[in-house]
């Protein structure tokens, strides 16, 4: 493996800092992480050159410089990881959806939490078991976790839109229980996110997503129910 990885690419995004941007896009993204304030096409493209350099790296061997650029709380280069990782999606085996749900916890901002979740929902499609994973993230006392357990079963549906109402609604109903040890409050990302789960199966399903925000709007903030139903009505 190229010994200077992931130092070289360390390297080259720290060259392209701006503060200026990286106070916004800290700001913006209300995150503790360290940013150099570089947009997004620029760190695919330092990924894209770094990568053109290591055809013949394996995802295996990347793992330990990808935890590196991961562990190292800076937004820039966790965004790296995660580009790396989706050039070797024909690749992803169990170690690869371990090291995700290592991850996980090491989420503050929606911007990383989403990405990650494209990458693993293509596992769960492949793997169903996993749906019961996603349930029990729904209980878990880390909020991105939680809203993993949400963007994942969203993302799903591009995969199989053999998926219902009906088998999304247990995932939904665990997240909108009222949990005092979570601060018992409608957290907003939380609370978009299942809007946008339920507005996806608007087109397919209608009437049944409206009956569940109807029945449940009291559990839902008016963000989430209008997300859901705003196709509908």
């Amino acid at each position: 493996m190229n010994i200077q990885f992931p130092q070289s690419l360390v390297k080259n995004l720290e060259s392209k800092s701006d503060s200026k941007q990286a106070e916004i896009g800290k700001k913006y993204m209300k995150s503790q992480l360290v940013f150099y304030g570089l947009k997004i096409p620029m760190i695919r493209k330092l990924v894209s050159d770094f990568l053109k350099y290591n055809k013949n790296i394996s995802i295996k061997q990347f793992y330990p410089g990808l935890n590196k650029l991961w562990k190292s709380h800076v937004f820039d280069q966790m965004a790296a990881a995660l580009f790396i990782l989706e050039k070797f999606t024909k690749e992803f085996d169990e170690t690869t959806w371990k090291l995700l749900d290592k991850w996980i916890d090491d989420l503050d901002n929606w911007t990383l939490c989403d990405w990650m979740c494209t990458l693993r929902v293509k596992m769960v499609d492949q793997d169903r078991q996993k749906l019961t994973l996603l349930m029990e993230w729904t209980h878990s006392p880390h909020m991105w976790r939680r809203r993993s357990a949400i963007i994942s079963t969203l993302k799903l549906k591009r995969f199989n839109t053999s998926l219902k109402v009906n088998d999304i609604e247990p995932l939904i109903l665990s997240l909108l229980e009222d949990r005092p040890a979570f601060g018992n409050k409608k957290e907003f990302f939380i609370q978009k996110a299942i809007g946008w789960l339920l507005r996806s199966y608007g087109d397919f399903e209608p009437e049944a997503v409206l009956t569940f925000a109807n029945t449940h709007r009291d559990q839902m903030s008016p963000l989430a129910y209008r997300e859901a139903t705003r196709k509908l009505q």
